[in-house]
């Protein structure tokens, strides 16, 4: 999906992001930026942004890590992005007050993620499966 990244008072660099998930995303662009840069990822004109940090950097672009897991407008964006244009293992979790939740368990809030997740929701894999990679990177 487009969007543009800005640094402090640096202008906005335009690019596409891709492999978007609930922690980070990684940006693609031929514009270079400082490795652990606090940035703002901005997705259209009317977009405030959400914060993120620089945590890799390749020929092709950087990754990014949200400052914040799970920033509402990326869940938002996650959830509204038509399948065709996520990439296969990203898989889009559906609005938290959509009425096909209703009947699913949800568990209580969770003060330090902001979002409440049902048990068995697509974000909740794919949060288990950044955590053991990241796990497997400590060991």
């Amino acid at each position: 999906m487009p969007a543009q990244v800005q640094c402090g008072t640096q202008s906005l660099v335009l690019g596409i992001l891709r492999d978007a998930s609930v922690s980070g995303a990684f940006f693609c662009t031929a514009a270079p930026m400082p490795l652990l840069a606090c940035v703002h990822v901005h997705f259209g004109m009317q977009s405030t942004g959400v914060e993120a940090y620089v945590v890799r950097r390749e020929a092709d672009g950087f990754g990014l890590e949200w400052a914040e897991l799970a920033p509402p407008l990326v869940v938002q964006l996650l959830s509204t992005a038509p399948a065709s244009s996520l990439p296969a293992h990203v898989v889009a979790e559906p609005v938290l007050d959509s009425p096909a939740l209703q009947d699913l368990p949800i568990e209580p809030p969770h003060s330090d993620l902001g979002v409440a997740l049902a048990a068995d929701s697509p974000s909740c894999k794919v949060l288990l499966e950044e955590l053991k990679v990241l796990l497997a990177q400590l060991d």
